[in-house]
């Protein structure tokens, strides 16, 4: 009763055009296009196989395929109860293409091919996340995946800044397992100046470590 009270009693609902809405020309044109353009049930089983043979084929993700598909077809068509449908719903890629992918991730990120047991795992992890469906998501999942890693820490791409100090020490470097020294192509192609560089940095950061700790100071 107090809402009652307060608000004025119960409302009853109101139509759209009651309430004074219109809508644009626009969403019209377009809720009229595609209830006149609309596949006939011949034409959504033929472009349905189409659809999900392109699928198999890699040339369409999933994803785009049943958002295409269900964009033309009637709600109400009998494809939906169809096995065609039932198997792009449940695609998956055969599982040596979803590995080939996890390898080109770790061929990009890694620059080395993985082991068997770190391929074996990617993959369960990546079937446990249901992105091995999508040729995209999987590259996706596998990249973010390394990147979190102890290696790929190590292996990360050259940031923004790297790339402005370039610009006044060299290119920036990378060691011969493909690890972002965060060095600059100071010294041209002389790798054992870069060993020694890297050594000194080590010796200085050990020296103030140990100076730091003898006066008290907490690492």
């Amino acid at each position: 009763m107090i809402f009652g009270g307060l608000f004025g009693g119960q409302q009853k609902a109101r139509s759209p055009e009651q309430l004074g809405y219109e809508r644009d020309g626009g969403t019209d044109f377009l809720i009229d296009y595609l209830q006149n353009n609309r596949l006939s049930e011949g034409q959504t089983g033929s472009y349905g196989r189409t659809i999900l043979n392109a699928v198999q084929q890699g040339n369409l993700d999933q994803r785009s395929a049943l958002s295409s598909l269900e964009a033309r077809t009637d709600p109400n068509s009998a494809y939906f109860g169809s096995e065609d449908y039932e198997n792009l719903l449940n695609y998956q890629m055969p599982e040596d293409k979803s590995r080939n992918i996890i390898g080109d991730a770790y061929s990009t990120n890694y620059f080395r091919a993985p082991s068997s047991s770190e391929l074996d795992e990617m993959y369960a992890q990546a079937f446990n996340a249901g992105v091995i469906n999508d040729p995209n998501e999987l590259r996706n999942f596998t990249t973010s995946t390394l990147a979190r890693m102890p290696e790929g820490e190590d292996k990360r791409p050259f940031d923004d800044y790297q790339y402005r100090m370039a610009s006044y020490y060299g290119a920036p470097v990378r060691d011969s397992q493909g690890r972002n020294t965060g060095q600059y192509r100071q010294f041209g192609y002389d790798s054992d100046k870069y060993a020694a560089a890297d050594k000194s940095m080590a010796d200085t950061k050990k020296f103030t470590d140990n100076y730091l700790n003898r006066m008290g100071a907490k690492s």
